[in-house]
């Protein structure tokens, strides 16, 4: 087996078992966030509800990693572009 496949192969095998990983740790915060509900003081609940939701501080938070990213991306490709020789640029 060529050591690309053998590396593919693997990797398909890494991203299958995050995946599974993932769901599994879903499942659980479902299954905490109902009993949550019934457990908590009305007030508590009252609080949370003034918050913003998971799924919008998840959004928020990739959001400013994107643009994080793309302001290193740029960066790094201004930094390699001062390592090539004037005129020889490859345009990506």
């Amino acid at each position: 087996m060529a050591t690309s496949n053998l590396t593919e192969e693997m990797r398909e095998q890494v991203l299958s078992i995050v995946e599974i990983v993932q769901q599994n740790v879903v499942g659980a915060l479902e299954s905490i966030a109902e009993q949550a509900q019934r457990l908590l003081p009305q007030y508590a609940t009252e609080f949370a509800e003034k918050l913003p939701t998971a799924t919008q501080v998840v959004d928020r938070g990739f959001d400013r990693l994107e643009q994080m990213l793309k302001t290193q991306r740029d960066f790094a490709t201004k930094v390699a572009g001062g390592f090539t020789p004037s005129g020889t640029a490859n345009p990506a």
